[in-house]
């Protein structure tokens, strides 16, 4: 299972890094001050920094010894019911 603490630290702060990469991003795409072609350049370069933290996680995944499918599909259902703890909390207001 977890046999190498120092592998899970260093993925955990590359993880870190490519959130703050994400919302760098997400900075320069919620400019006003930005052509199309900035804003598709943007849009790739997220992509790019999405599918990074994608295999990211599914390295710390594997370091933990999770099935990354699993974990992913916990990740749904959890997303549906806080979804439906918010509608419940908040009728009418729109769920991300």
């Amino acid at each position: 299972m977890i046999n190498n603490r120092e592998q899970l630290s260093t993925l955990f702060f590359l993880m870190v890094r490519q959130t703050a990469g994400l919302a760098d991003c997400l900075r320069n795409l919620s400019s006003q001050n930005r052509s199309e072609e900035e804003l598709a350049g943007y849009v790739a370069y997220m992509k790019t920094e999405l599918a990074d933290m994608i295999v990211l996680v599914n390295r710390f995944c594997d370091a933990l010894g999770l099935n990354p499918v699993e974990v992913a599909e916990l990740g749904w259902q959890r997303d549906e019911e806080k979804r439906k703890e918010w509608q419940r909390r908040h009728p009418g207001q729109h769920w991300v």
